[in-house]
């Protein structure tokens, strides 16, 4: 199979959020954030910057000096009750369905997430021929939009207004996942064969921290394991910490019953 090197990275952000259901308002720290992102994706080649809201990025020399990027502008939806995934993937819709020559194939990526083994990623993108790579859950029913790679084609036929149907407590996850299901498109996707490594504070304010190296090492197992026979879907993995709780349970009994 022929390697697709030439996929182009799609980085969202509202640096100035005015949404209700976003808690994460610090505009100076999301800036930074946005900076250092970018400055990081634009080694791994051409980055397409979507932005929606009022801060000036055409008069910001840190922005404009980063290479490889291309910034498009959108204006946010006026109604604050929508909810992130309505406004990310109308912006996603506006910007495939207008511009002149979009790539055939890009990664789309929740642009403060600065994912550590991102090198990973691009490398299963380049070589996979399935038309979406997207981590969809099973037992959640969720499939996670911070971060996929997609055909242009794909997206314009099965994405392309979907943000529709979110309303104010709708989650776009839960409606990527039973679109894709409902409309039997599993064989045209796979998810990601390693577990992707990042820490940033979410928009809804709290810390997602990276993972150690044991429960990495243990979920990359698990996903090698899940892949061989069903890669479409991932069958969820609970946090390590229940696992730790749980190993922890069943030493305890044991060591009970032998006292006993």
């Amino acid at each position: 199979m022929e390697e697709n090197k030439n996929i182009a990275l799609v980085l969202t952000g509202t640096i100035k959020p005015t949404t209700d259901t976003t808690k994460y308002k610090d505009w100076k720290s999301r800036r930074r954030e946005y900076l250092e992102s970018l400055n990081y994706y634009s080694s791994f080649g051409k980055i397409y910057f979507l932005e929606n809201s009022d801060y000036d990025l055409e008069n910001d020399k840190e922005f404009i000096n980063i290479p490889n990027v291309v910034y498009r502008k959108f204006s946010k939806d006026k109604n604050n009750n929508h909810n992130i995934g309505y406004q990310e993937f109308k912006m996603l819709d506006d910007w495939i369905l207008n511009e002149e020559n979009p790539p055939s194939r890009w990664i789309k990526l929740s642009g403060r997430y600065i994912i550590e083994n991102f090198a990973e990623i691009l490398n299963q993108a380049q070589k996979s021929d399935k038309e979406l790579i997207m981590d969809l859950t099973i037992n959640k029913r969720w499939a996670d939009t911070y971060l996929f790679c997609i055909d242009t084609s794909f997206y314009k036929k099965n994405f392309a207004g979907i943000y529709v149907y979110c309303a104010p407590f709708v989650a776009i996850e839960s409606v990527l996942y039973d679109s894709l299901c409902y409309y039997k498109l599993l064989d045209n996707i796979e998810f990601f064969k390693r577990e992707p490594l990042f820490d940033v504070i979410s928009s809804k304010g709290y810390r997602r921290k990276r993972k150690g190296k044991i429960e990495k090492k243990i979920i990359n197992t698990w996903r090698a394991f899940n892949f061989r026979i069903y890669p479409s879907r991932l069958v969820f993995f609970p946090p390590f910490y229940i696992i730790r709780r749980e190993i922890t349970r069943i030493i305890e009994i044991k060591f009970k019953n032998k006292e006993g």
